[in-house]
């Protein structure tokens, strides 16, 4: 299928006439074509590093972003070209574009923006992504305001923060997920929670 004269393989049928999905660099990305111009509405990498093999891949969707006029860009597309084009983009990014998911993805990546970043616009979810990539990031972190959830799911990937966590928040499924990776936090469990 062509768009903007770009022909994608592996295209994934459409949600709406205006939506195109396609694979690249092993995860799904969704296009939306409305009154002619592009919206990135979701990009999802799955490592945090990024080689000359994934830019070279990301081309072409770069070009495609880099097609939205400046003025109509949303703050994922701004956190995909900064991502890929720091150098290029940093001097002119309405940064309060930006919402706490297009944060985390940025970080994840290139953390030397962290100086612009508005922490408060982060929530559970950006957090213990973005620790679980960059975990330079605690001294900034809201622990407070973590679920039973969150902890649990930031735990299995960063046990090295269990000295933050509130262990009463955790639920017995919780504790069950947990356990079974990490079984060194059992004595912290409240083992009540656990009978069914």
């Amino acid at each position: 299928m062509f768009r903007n004269g770009l022909l994608w393989s592996d295209i994934k049928q459409p949600v709406c006439l205006t939506e195109e999905y396609f694979l690249l660099d092993h995860s799904w990305h969704r296009i939306c074509f409305t009154c002619g111009n592009v919206k990135t509405r979701s990009v999802i990498m799955t490592t945090n590093e990024l080689n000359s093999e994934q830019v070279e891949r990301m081309k072409p969707l770069l070009e495609l972003v880099e097609n939205i006029p400046e003025r109509e860009r949303m703050g994922i597309c701004w956190a995909f070209l900064l991502t890929f084009r720091p150098e290029e983009y940093a001097k002119t990014v309405p940064w309060e574009k930006l919402n706490g998911e297009e944060w985390h993805y940025l970080l994840k990546f290139r953390p030397a923006f962290a100086g612009k970043c508005s922490w408060e616009k982060l929530n559970n979810r950006d957090w213990e992504q973005l620790l679980e990539k960059q975990p330079q990031f605690a001294d900034r972190c809201p622990w407070e305001k973590f679920s039973g959830h969150t902890w649990t799911s930031l735990l299995l990937s960063r046990p090295q923060f269990a000295d933050y966590c509130k262990w009463e928040k955790l639920n017995g499924w919780d504790w069950t997920i947990l356990l079974r990776d990490h079984p060194q936090f059992a004595d912290k469990c409240n083992w009540g929670q656990l009978r069914g």
